[in-house]
């Protein structure tokens, strides 16, 4: 007896690659693309020919890093660069037409490559490169830009307290071994930092540090200027000091409005899409409420009794889940 077959086509999924799978963003943006459902599928591909071939753990699976070439690059809808500034510069030099979406802020000043954060921005960006904006400077900019829609922004203050995670996962290692050994009465190591973050707040690294402080600081401004000027937002005046915390940058935001409003009012309007603020009889925010959340949480919203029209209020946003959130919707646009 014929039997009837009934063919069913399903549709290929698109691929993305992802250059840097073992960092911290890339960790990261593994967990956004799955809680998002991206209609993708993710390979992994190794940052240096030495990793090629190897297998690594991708959650509960094994996968074996792919060869970082023209061709594996070629079948890629979308390229996320999350490893090192080196792996992706590696990338931009091969001749792809994939969209490549950079965390790594290497493409900045190259041709063709174009500021996005798609948590401000009413229209999908152009462009085959994609630079993400500083999570600070995306932070700051949905709650000024808010802020000057409501009663006109005349000037802002913001003192950032940058994580650890900023730097890396070796960052992270590095502090942790502060703290046990200063507790024990032992000299720090003091690779990444080349000083004691731990139980410190610094307005610098020391000299021999491999990074430096004040260009994170003048990267957010570059962002924030980019961002705010479509809307005509006064830019903040800004200072960048490094906290020791591992994860989650946190602001005290001092800003001025060209009228007086009510603190119930701030905290209503400025709310939205990607913005929560609390109300005063509610515990403000702190990195460890906020981790993994997709948004900007706000509180302690209070006036200024020295200046008038000026208040007081309290950010704090996952840096890794922001960074990787607006990479993940750039990505989405090609998908």
């Amino acid at each position: 007896m014929a039997r009837n077959l009934r063919l069913v086509h399903r549709k290929k999924r698109a691929r993305a690659a992802l250059v840097g799978h073992d960092t911290l963003l890339g960790k990261e943006l593994r967990e956004v693309c799955s809680e998002l459902a991206l209609p993708m599928e993710l390979v992994t591909l190794a940052a240096s020919d030495e990793d090629t071939g190897k297998i690594t753990q991708i959650g509960d699976e094994a996968a074996i890093l792919g060869r970082l070439d023209a061709q594996t690059l070629s079948e890629a809808r979308v390229v996320f660069l999350a490893g090192s500034p080196e792996s992706t510069r590696r990338v931009v030099s091969v001749n792809t037409a994939a969209k490549l979406i950079d965390l790594t802020y290497a493409t900045e000043g190259i041709a063709g490559a174009v500021l996005r954060a798609p948590v401000l921005e009413d229209a999908p960006g152009e462009g085959n490169v994609a630079m993400i904006a500083h999570p600070a400077a995306a932070t700051l900019a949905l709650v000024l830009r808010e802020l000057h829609r409501l009663a006109g922004l005349k000037h802002a203050v913001a003192n950032v307290f940058e994580p650890v995670s900023e730097r890396g996962r070796a960052a992270i290692d590095e502090m942790q071994s502060q703290v046990l050994q200063m507790l024990q009465f032992k000299s720090p190591p003091k690779e990444i930092f080349d000083a004691e973050v731990a139980f410190n707040i610094l307005p610098r690294y020391g000299k021999d540090s491999p990074f430096k402080l004040e260009h994170a600081e003048a990267r957010i401004v570059r962002h924030l200027e980019a961002l705010l000027a479509p809307s005509g937002t006064p830019v903040p005046s800004l200072c960048l000091m490094q906290a020791p915390v591992f994860h989650g940058h946190s602001f005290s935001l001092w800003f001025q409005l060209e009228r007086d409003l009510e603190v119930t009012r701030i905290e209503e309007e400025v709310t939205g899409t990607h913005v929560h603020v609390r109300p005063a009889d509610v515990t403000p925010p702190d990195m460890f409420n906020v981790a993994t959340r997709m948004d900007v949480t706000a509180g302690a919203v209070r006036r200024d009794p020295r200046e008038p029209h000026a208040y007081w209020m309290w950010i704090v946003t996952d840096n890794l889940r922001m960074h990787a959130q607006n990479a993940v919707l750039v990505a989405r646009e090609s998908l």
